[in-house]
């Protein structure tokens, strides 16, 4: 397999904006995880968000970790020689990183409803099939 190397001005800006995302949407992860956790509800359903959310979490946590190292490493000025593989390496844990935490949370935000009630189960879940959907065409 042929490893396609990128710029490295280019993936120092790729790798900071999936660390900006990631960070953002680990916040939210977060703070909705103390949430659950906090809550007074009980039941299957609550430890499926519990789980998915925790999920979203740490993949983020991953996600900002690899693109870290990977800004480290393609900014000028950086003191050693720049091993493409580490990079390629890098690359991959975090988009893949980022693509876990964006699925755990529309799993999440599609569960959420069913808490209310089952019409808005079923609207939450229709809105996060339709979600995934087009993020898997435009991924």
């Amino acid at each position: 397999m042929h490893m396609l190397e990128l710029p490295l001005p280019y993936m120092n800006e790729l790798a900071k904006q999936i660390a900006f995302i990631s960070s953002f949407l680990g916040g939210f992860s977060v703070t909705l995880l103390g949430a659950l956790i906090l809550s007074d509800k009980d039941g299957r359903l609550l430890r499926v968000l519990t789980v998915s959310t925790a999920t979203a979490s740490l993949a983020f946590i991953v996600s900002v970790a690899a693109m870290t190292q990977m800004i480290m490493v393609t900014t000028e000025g950086y003191p050693f020689p720049v091993d493409q593989g580490q990079l390629f390496s890098s690359r991959l844990v975090g988009t893949l990183a980022l693509l876990v935490g964006m699925m755990a949370s529309i799993v999440t935000i599609s569960l959420s409803g069913w808490v209310r009630s089952k019409k808005l189960g079923i609207f939450t879940t229709v809105l996060g099939s339709l979600t995934m959907i087009a993020m898997f065409l435009f991924m």
